[in-house]
């Protein structure tokens, strides 16, 4: 029976190559597309959950002018960290993460974390 089943599937497949040979491609690009999307969805959820208490963590972000253009970036003056946890009660800690732009230049995306208050 199941024999007789694939037998009728594959025959227009046979007899219509490129109709086939379309369908079929396009089908495996929307699946691979799917997935591709599925994956960046799960990639995003799982940002930092590693983290005890990971739904308690924010990261501040600004959008600031760089030679004419719109940059975004978590770089902010030394002093935010300790305004942010006096102005704001609900702020139990707050740390500074500060770009070293100076080797950022030669050497990308090179990261220092300074000052972790408690």
């Amino acid at each position: 029976m199941l024999k007789n089943y694939f037998k009728i599937a594959i025959r227009p497949l046979s007899s219509q190559k490129m109709y086939s040979l379309i369908k079929i491609g396009g089908f495996a690009l929307s699946i691979a597309a799917c997935l591709l999307i599925g994956l960046f969805i799960r990639n995003e959820f799982n940002y930092d959950h590693t983290y005890p208490h990971a739904e308690r963590l924010y990261r501040m972000v600004s959008d600031f002018n760089y030679k004419g253009t719109i940059a975004r970036g978590a770089s902010f003056q030394a002093p935010l960290a300790q305004t942010i946890k006096r102005d704001f009660p609900e702020v139990e800690k707050a740390g500074r993460l500060l770009t070293d732009h100076q080797s950022s230049e030669k050497f990308e995306n090179r990261i220092k974390l300074y000052n972790n208050t408690k």
